[in-house]
């Protein structure tokens, strides 16, 4: 048995870099379901120990039935890590793509600048062109409104600056892709024509990975950041990466958001005393400077005035000049326990706040007392000793009436997807297959007011008071509620007379064109449109298996990831979508309140 494993294992990993995890699916012919050893290292599941797992399956039964006599599927179930934030294969993520439809940007995002290549492959050099052009105007004082003019002018006209670009750093003009490869070329060569090392730094983030960083200039910190978006082999220009990712600032070199007064502990380049970053900083040591309303100790007058300063930084000016509180406003050091205190927990720490001293002595002292040995604790408001643990805290009895009214309004969502089998995928070197491709989903909707009111899917124009089952706001959603019933090619069949439009049920296809997604269209309904402040549980048989897995798909390439993914091996129970304004939708298995297969359901009753 092990031998047998063995060849197996080695079948399908050929050509593989080694898993992370390995298991595998045992379906023995008289078995329901199939027989799943979970996923480990592959250390711990070797073919011995996974052949000794399968010979205690097969010693089960008691009667000597060996359950392993007839025809026996069987599975190896593998998982590979994805690519890593710095690739080793720099050319691997490389762009120059002439198909207009190969330009279109997923990302919701103003500050990415579309580059559209009108006859050449040159859409690197395009984006870092129009980079260098905004480099110019802000050291030239020009407003942002000039930028925004250059930006939407034909860019045809940027083709002679971006071959010159290419000529000075030696970088051939006619190649069909232009990789990280060149990328770094490009990079030494603009340090070498504009302002030396450390002056201008490109940075590159691909979108298949999740928006990481893929590639960024040897160095410290750059006075100037180019940043370049890589998605699906094109390259364009980020001019604002704190909108792609929704913070207030963004550290190129620790790769994180920032806020005006927090920095990753890690980051190398931002002075702790006044929370500036840049290739400047950490502020040196010149003068001690002492604060008397803080309590911190600046190294230079520079760093000691701009901790003062009642002004948001340059960068974080958007509209108006509202006034922003200074680093020194914001935290201090506590005289009596040399805790560094932050202005929000101010009130906290002062009924909390004890000398360093008086605590030190309380923890040397022995407590003898009984009236010491039984403290009231400010958590659980026990009396308890401090180092003993704190007591189990009943459960607050909330009536109805206010479970209700906190309670998210529930929405449900019954779907079903259809694909097809016609396209072939190559698997490993000697598997290939055929890849599941969506053609329809129907979904239906009904929110738990109209069944508390009696009202179901059918009852058109019906609605309870409070309805919240959505209703067709706009073009696109009243063509998914319309039924697809345009006849293919060599197809007469006849149009059914009773077709009506329901406002609760929907119809994703893909039947008008190819390139519209069934899934897309189905992730966007719920995703960005219908009320907001609900929660929709969308529920599909057999999901776990099947239907969620093109949605994940669609996720993954959309950089979705879910919020909770609650698995077994490749079964998916359920999974969570939302975040801060956004709409919240979870997925669920039907097979999760089921105790049998739907085919043997209706045998139950």
């Amino acid at each position: 048995m092990s031998d047998v494993v063995s060849q197996l294992m080695d079948r399908v990993l050929a050509g593989r870099p080694e898993p992370l995890l390995v298991g595998l699916q045992v379906h023995p012919p008289n078995f329901h379901h199939p027989f799943t050893l979970p996923l480990r290292p592959l250390a711990q599941n070797n073919p011995a120990a996974l052949a000794a797992a399968i010979e205690r399956l097969n010693e089960i039964s008691q009667a000597g039935i060996d359950l392993l006599s007839g025809t026996t599927t069987t599975k190896v179930v593998a998982v590979w890590p994805l690519g890593a934030q710095r690739t080793a294969n720099p050319a691997g993520n490389s762009g120059g793509c002439v198909n207009d439809q190969e330009h279109v940007v997923t990302a919701r995002c103003r500050s990415i600048v579309r580059i559209i290549n009108p006859n050449d492959r040159l859409c690197l050099a395009r984006a870092v062109f129009v980079g260098l052009t905004k480099i110019w105007m802000m050291e030239r004082g020009e407003a942002a409104g000039v930028f925004k003019a250059f930006c939407k002018q034909p860019q045809d006209q940027h083709a002679g600056p971006a071959q010159e670009m290419l000529r000075k750093a030696g970088i051939p003009l006619n190649l069909q892709e232009y990789s990280l490869a060149h990328l770094e070329i490009l990079q030494q060569s603009l340090s070498h024509h504009m302002g030396g090392a450390g002056y201008i730094r490109l940075v590159v983030f691909k979108k298949e990975q999740q928006y990481r960083i893929v590639y960024k200039g040897d160095g410290k910190a750059a006075r100037f950041n180019i940043c370049i978006l890589l998605e699906n082999n094109h390259y364009h220009y980020i001019d604002r990466p704190e909108q792609l990712f929704n913070v207030d600032r963004y550290c190129v070199d620790c790769e994180k958001g920032v806020s005006r007064w927090s920095h990753w502990a890690g980051c190398s380049v931002v002075c702790r005393l006044c929370m500036r970053s840049g290739p400047e900083f950490p502020c040196q040591l010149d003068v001690r400077i002492p604060c008397a309303a803080c309590g911190f100790v600046f190294p230079n007058r520079s760093c000691y005035d701009y901790h003062l300063r009642n002004e948001a930084p340059e960068e974080m000016i958007r509209r108006g000049n509202r006034p922003f509180r200074s680093i020194c406003q914001m935290r201090r050091i506590c005289s009596q326990c040399s805790h560094i205190i932050y202005a929000e927990n101010e009130q906290r720490h002062q009924a909390e706040c004890q000398p360093w001293g008086q605590r030190q002595q309380q923890q040397q002292q022995p407590s003898v007392s009984s009236s010491n040995l039984h403290l009231s604790c400010k958590k659980c408001k026990g009396p308890h000793a401090q180092e003993q643990p704190c007591y189990i805290q009943p459960l607050k009895e909330v009536r109805d009436e206010e479970d209700n009214e906190k309670r998210t309004p529930l929405r449900l969502c019954f779907f079903d997807a259809e694909t097809s089998q016609d396209e072939p995928m190559h698997i490993s070197n000697n598997i290939n297959g055929f890849k599941h491709v969506p053609l329809l989903i129907i979904a239906e909707v009904i929110c738990e007011k109209c069944i508390l009111a009696g009202i179901g899917v059918e009852n058109i124009g019906q609605r309870a008071e409070g309805c919240f089952c959505g209703k067709p706001c706009n073009d696109q959603w009243r063509r998914w509620c319309s039924p697809p019933f345009r006849n293919s090619q060599d197809d007469n069949t006849p149009t059914p007379d009773n077709i009506f439009y329901n406002p609760r049920r929907m119809y994703f296809h893909s039947f008008d064109s190819d390139q519209q997604s069934p899934v897309d269209q189905f992730l966007d309904y719920l995703q960005n449109h219908g009320p907001k402040n609900i929660l929709t549980v969308c529920i599909a048989h057999n999901g776990g298996k099947y239907d969620f897995h093109l949605l994940l798909e669609a996720l993954h390439h959309r950089s979705i990831p879910p919020k909770r993914l609650c698995t077994t091996g490749l079964k998916i129970y359920s999974m969570r979508l939302g975040g801060s304004h956004r709409r919240r939708v979870l997925f669920k298995d039907s097979l999760n309140y089921f105790f049998c297969e739907l085919d043997a359901l209706t045998k139950v009753f």
